[in-house]
């Protein structure tokens, strides 16, 4: 849903599909984009990674670590919910997004596509195994910018294994 399911100006420009914005700890390159979030169209600065698991790491790392300005980790209601609407309305409470319906388009998503079949069976948490896929030395599929499938996804995996 950020990116228009990757299709969006800074999916394609930026490699930032989830809209994540420079902030004071950002180092690297930036994309200016003007935005119209909140009440007042402005010019906002997104991070740009030069590969898309750059976006993905990072969005790991502010759900389970905060930010580098703050204090606490203000994603922590995000972390262990089991209720995907509880969730869905933690990220916005925690400022992820400014759109006031964001919990509701997330939650259309969630039911349209049946995710919450992942969430529970026979009353047990689903286990998921996280693979990289091919092996580093197989060719397999190539990312946009030429990256090989196992080298992207073993960065995301490593990513989610925090």
């Amino acid at each position: 849903m950020e990116s228009a399911f990757g299709t969006s100006e800074l999916a394609k420009n930026a490699n930032n599909h989830f809209g994540i914005k420079k902030g004071s700890d950002w180092t690297g390159p930036v994309y200016e984009k003007r935005t119209d979030e909140t009440p007042y169209r402005v010019t906002a600065e997104f991070r740009k990674y030069p590969a898309l698991d750059g976006c993905v790491i990072d969005l790991c790392g502010k759900y389970v670590n905060g930010t580098g300005w703050e204090s606490h980790n203000r994603y922590a209601a995000v972390l262990n919910q089991t209720d995907y609407m509880k969730a869905t309305a933690a990220v916005k409470d925690a400022g992820y997004a400014t759109d006031v319906n964001y919990p509701e388009k997330l939650n259309k998503l969630i039911e349209r596509y049946e995710l919450t079949k992942y969430d529970k069976e026979d009353g047990n948490l689903v286990k998921i195994a996280l693979d990289s896929g091919h092996g580093i030395n197989t060719a397999g599929k190539l990312t946009p910018d030429g990256e090989r499938e196992w080298s992207f996804n073993n960065k995301v995996l490593l990513a989610c294994s925090v």
